[in-house]
Formats: structure tokens, sequence, C-alpha cells
């Protein structure tokens, strides 16, 4: 082996990247440096061994299809926050890295090494995730406040006319029938307003699983039930 190959994989060695080597299109592993081995939880006996037969886990990820394409092309991939399954023993961890197969090409520009780099973002990933859930409950409990509040509002007029027109027609027993009728109309008409708010309410959570659908609201029809309301109060 020449001194400047020595040199290389000496320093390679002592790098705190995890790094490896493959030297062939069945991805024999020629180097892999410490950081790399404690990365998959292996030891330096799989040195000379495929990556396929040393980490069947990882074929069945997809990753022995990705080296063996950048083998192939060689096009270089990179990935971020990728999740992998690392065995160690009867253990299986999940873990996210950023990772790049880098493919070096010879003159004729065929792949004959690919250098395999991986950082260990787990810690990252998972603040992230839990920044992120975080973000969706705070969200979330906002959405809950406004939907109370709105509730409130929207009831305050069908449950106000619905009090009055028990109070009007419990102390006033001789009205005439035309208005005892027209105040049971309105509190017919506040008691559908009232189950159409609560019903649509519980649809809530299937709206938020559906794409909007945009409908023509009647304004001229709503303004003036929201006047008759008024007008009563």
């Amino acid at each position: 082996m020449p001194f400047d190959e020595r040199f290389l994989l000496s320093v390679l060695e002592r790098s705190p990247l995890a790094t490896a080597i493959y030297d062939s299109p069945d991805l024999n592993i020629a180097f892999a440096n410490q950081a790399m081995l404690d990365t998959w939880c292996a030891s330096s006996s799989i040195l000379g061994h495929t990556f396929c037969a040393c980490f069947p886990s990882f074929e069945k990820e997809g990753f022995s299809s990705i080296l063996k394409n950048v083998w192939k092309t060689g096009i270089t991939y990179r990935a971020k926050d990728t999740p992998a399954d690392i065995v160690s023993g009867r253990d299986i961890m999940k873990r996210y890295f950023d990772f790049e197969y880098q493919a070096l090409l010879d003159e004729e520009g065929k792949t004959y090494v690919i250098l395999h780099t991986s950082l260990d973002v787990t810690e990252r990933k998972l603040a992230y995730d839990k920044t992120e859930s975080q973000k969706e409950q705070i969200s979330f409990n906002r959405k809950l406040d406004l939907l109370s509040n709105t509730l409130s509002h929207d009831l305050k007029n069908p449950l106000s006319i619905l009090r009055m027109g028990t109070e009007m027609l419990r102390k006033n027993i001789s009205l005439p029938e035309g208005v005892q009728q027209k105040w049971f109309d309105h509190m017919q008409a506040a008691i559908e307003n009232i189950q159409s708010i609560i019903n649509q309410t519980l649809q809530l959570n299937k709206i938020r699983a559906v794409n909007p659908v945009r409908e023509c609201l009647e304004m001229d029809r709503k303004i003036a039930e929201w006047i008759a309301e008024v007008k009563l109060i």
C-alpha cells in the first residue's frame, strides 16, 4: 500500500465523522473507522465482507439499493434526517442520520470507490419533532380558545330569545293567539339555530380530514335573521 494511501486511511481512522469505504460493485467493506463501527454497533470483523451480508436490515430499508445505484451511475447520493434501524444484539434502535454516498470516479468516469460518511442527528431530529409537536399543541389550544369564544358569541342571541320568549309567555298567559304564535316561531327558530351550531361543532374533526369546499352564503337571508333576533332582544 503506498504511503499516501496509508496516511489517508490513518487520518480517516482518527476522524470523528463516521466513515466507510466500499471498493467493489457488491459493496465490499474495505474500510470503516471506529466512529462508523460504533454507529453500526459492529466490530472490525466485518471488514472484507459485503455491506448486504453484514447488515440485512439495511438492505430491507433500501440503503443497499441506493449504494448499488451510486456505484452503477457514479452519482453521489445525500440525505438528511433519514431514519435507520440499528441492530445491537437483540435490541433495535431507531436512529436518524445525515449521510452521503460519494462516488469516486476513475479517468474513464467509472466508480472505483464509494466513500460513505454519516452523522448521527437523532438528538437534533427528536428535538425538532418535539418543538413541532409543541407548536401544533399551541396552535390547537388557540383554535380551541377561538372556538369557545365563537360558540359563546353565536349562542347568545338564540339563548336570549328563548329566555325572553319563555318569560313572556309565562307572565302573559292571555296574549293574543297571533302574538303567541309569533313567539313560538321565533323560539323554534332559535332552537334550530342552536342545533345547527352544535352540529357544525361536532363536524370539526371530519372537516379537518377533507379538503375545504367553498359555498355561496346567502348573506341577505342571514342578515335578515340576525336583524330579527336583535329586534326581539
